[in-house]
């Protein structure tokens, strides 16, 4: 079997019963799997129950539905949410585009934008540059 991977991580938020080693208990349980424990965080706590959130690596996605099968059958544990830690790191995109000069008002941005960009594009597309962008200037 190989090492768990970061690849295969997921966070897992579940309710144990407080007291009695429980999170010992799931902790080592998941050990047990072959699956690496790397962090356990405490959410909530009363004197009955703990929130706790138990972020694991697993060497599949095979391996990590096992574990969380695993979880499901622990004795007095309520599981809540699985977050996939590779997927949560793709919500809403994992580009973005930002401006290199500060847009301070209309004539930064025309600087930047339309129409002033066009007039560098139009620059470039008659003779492109040697070296450097810069070195078109003269023919803008």
């Amino acid at each position: 079997m190989s090492a768990p991977s970061v690849s295969y991580s997921m966070t897992i938020r579940l309710e144990v019963p407080a007291g009695g080693g429980a999170v010992s208990q799931l902790a080592a349980s998941m050990e047990t799997l072959g699956g690496s424990v790397t962090a356990l965080d405490v959410t909530s706590s009363d004197a009955d129950r703990l929130g706790i959130d138990v972020t694991i690596s697993a060497t599949s996605t095979t391996h990590a539905d096992e574990i969380v099968q695993k979880l499901r059958e622990f004795e007095g544990a309520s599981l809540a949410k699985v977050s996939d830690r590779r997927f949560l790191m793709h919500l809403g995109g994992k580009i973005e585009m930002s401006s290199k000069h500060p847009i301070r008002d209309r004539d930064d941005l025309s600087m930047v934008y339309t129409p002033g960009a066009a007039r560098v594009c139009q620059a470039i597309a008659r003779q492109p540059p040697r070296h450097h962008p810069a070195s078109s200037r003269e023919n803008a």
